[in-house]
């Protein structure tokens, strides 16, 4: 059990710490870019291996997150990896 709350907490202040840089770079653009601004049933129905950066679930709950607190809030777009 303490070595699974250390490495919990492990993971929670590393992703806090880099919660300041800028959004973009790698996967994060890839999804941001042709995935999270389509329709929902878009994405299901096209959504394939290989052709995003993350899966189905991920990127509906990354496209609630930016309606909802927009594009520019980086943690609301990186929480999804996170949670």
């Amino acid at each position: 059990m303490f070595i699974l709350i250390t490495l919990i907490l492990c993971g929670i202040f590393l992703r806090a710490h880099q919660l300041g840089r800028a959004l973009g770079g790698g996967d994060e653009n890839q999804v941001l870019l042709e995935w999270v601004y389509s329709p929902i049933d878009y994405i299901v129905t096209t959504y394939g291996f290989g052709s995003g950066g993350h899966h189905i679930f991920h990127t509906i709950i990354l496209r609630i997150m930016v309606l909802l607190f927009g594009e520019e809030s980086a943690l609301a777009i990186r929480f999804p990896a996170f949670a």
